[in-house]
């Protein structure tokens, strides 16, 4: 009853008038499995896959560079909504097999005990409620079907539904466009030979044999199809998938603003992860590297009221939980480790700027990066997959003016070069040693507080496995 007081009483800190009239803000949140930044409109993308969210976009405040704290969805879900990295929780690694803990305040707890109604309805048995997914939810439906339209439809039969008056939150999780990119029918073809298409001269890519393939080097079985070995089909695919889910998703908002349900209503739109589409010899997969291919995506802020704009600086995903709790005016979870960026948003700007660290991989000793301002350097724990890469690439890293044969560090300028293909580990020594007075500590915190292998997991269904394995999570990423 405390928390409920708290709620009715605080203010809502610079987002309504002093008189405190405006009723509680809803709370939309759709997350979409799989979906990198730089194919959506919004971000700068020359196919036109995205006109639902880019209009989303103009009346949200979009954050250029939002990266991930773990880019798999389990790991990636559970740090927003617990505000934890994948080392403090414990959900890492192994997709599918270890649950969010029960002693962690979860987002739709804090809110369910604020007074709200929470509803989720979500595809991908990575969120499921056998692993603790559903915490805090008055009502939890994982769908059967994948396909983004069932999932909208699903969506607004159960907000349509409340029967009560209290203010909602609404999470909606999509799973398109994750492989094997088979968008319907009508959307298959609609960026093939196209003007892009026929630029990407790539060679073919070999098959995987192997279903357990990490995808480095080969297309994995799970998003094979059948006569396709250039990257340039795979990337079409895809992008139709992001065209078609962002159908599912501009037929979400417009019929909830018909029905008059997004008016006072602070709508989030992200993802858990992007995706590999070649990018250093990685296909069609995420997870196993830490390059932004699969750790930056989209993230857009609607709050009624304030105006539209672009934050710049690089943002934690794990800051979007304690941020809708104090623009909400309640109480932040005490296991929180991310903090608000609400006053980014009011402002228009990110004032005091944070570094933001990313864990990723599935081995014991996995990589960690730490972002800040247009630097990135990555500390890769287990070197082998380091070399994998690098001989794919056939990188000689010491005559390129990158990390000599050995050092597990790469250094990146995102600005001059978003694909990081550059290693300037070499060139810029002094960059390094700022960002590695970062970096260091908290890799050894990570390691330190990590479970160790197998620990924490619970043996989830033949079924739900049989699912994980068709997505194409499986033990090496």
């Amino acid at each position: 009853m405390l928390r409920l007081a708290l709620f009715v009483t605080l203010p809502f800190l610079g987002l309504v008038s002093c008189r405190g009239e405006r009723p509680p803000f809803n709370v939309l949140f759709i997350s979409v499995d799989t979906l990198r930044a730089d194919h959506l409109g919004c971000y700068g993308y020359e196919r036109d896959t995205s006109p639902a969210i880019d209009r989303l976009a103009s009346r949200s405040v979009r954050f250029d560079q939002a990266l991930v704290q773990w880019p798999k969805t389990g790991p990636s879900i559970c740090s927003i909504f617990t505000s934890t990295y994948g080392s403090t929780s414990g959900v890492l690694r192994s997709t599918g097999k270890i649950p969010v803990p029960q002693d962690h305040d979860v987002l739709a707890e804090r809110l369910a005990e604020a007074g709200y109604e929470t509803l989720a309805v979500v595809t991908n048995n990575c969120l499921s409620a056998q692993l603790g997914y559903d915490q805090g939810f008055n009502f939890f439906e994982s769908v059967e079907s994948q396909i983004g339209d069932f999932v909208t439809a699903r969506a607004l039969a159960v907000i349509r539904a409340r029967k009560t008056t209290h203010p909602f939150f609404l999470w909606v999780h999509y799973l398109d466009p994750h492989a094997s990119y088979r968008p319907p029918e009508k959307y298959a073809d609609l960026f093939l030979d196209d003007e892009l298409y026929r630029a990407d001269t790539r060679e073919p890519v070999p098959v995987a044999t192997d279903p357990m393939t990490h995808g480095i080097g080969h297309i994995p079985l799970n998003a094979f199809h059948e006569g396709l070995d250039r990257v340039r089909d795979y990337v079409a695919l895809y992008d139709s998938e992001i065209r078609f889910l962002d159908e599912c998703v501009g037929e979400l908002l417009d019929e909830m603003e018909t029905d008059g349900l997004l008016e006072n209503t602070l709508i989030v739109l992200t993802s858990d992860h992007g995706e590999s589409l070649g990018d250093h010899a990685y296909y069609f997969r995420h997870g196993m590297l830490p390059y932004d291919d699969c750790v930056r995506v989209p993230l857009l802020i609607h709050v009624p009221g304030l105006r539209s704009g672009v934050i710049q600086e690089p943002t934690a995903l794990l800051d979007l939980t304690p941020t809708i709790l104090e623009a909400l005016g309640v109480e932040r979870a005490w296991q929180c480790e991310g903090s608000s960026v609400l006053s980014w948003l009011r402002e228009g700007e990110a004032r005091s700027p944070r570094p933001v660290f990313t864990e990723s991989g599935v081995e014991e000793n996995y990589a960690i990066s730490v972002r800040k301002g247009r630097y990135k350097l990555i500390r890769y724990g287990d070197q082998r997959i380091k070399r994998r890469v690098d001989a794919q690439l056939g990188r000689r890293r010491s005559r390129r003016g990158g990390s000599p044969d050995g050092a597990p560090y790469e250094l990146y300028d995102i600005h001059a070069d978003p694909g990081e293909t550059r290693d300037l580990f070499s060139r810029r020594p002094e960059i390094v040693e700022e960002l590695r007075e970062l970096l260091d500590p908290f890799v050894e915190q990570s390691y330190a507080r990590a479970p160790s292998r197998g620990e924490g997991e619970i043996r989830i269904s033949e079924e739900m496995a049989e699912t994980l394995k068709e997505l194409g999570y499986v033990e090496d990423g």
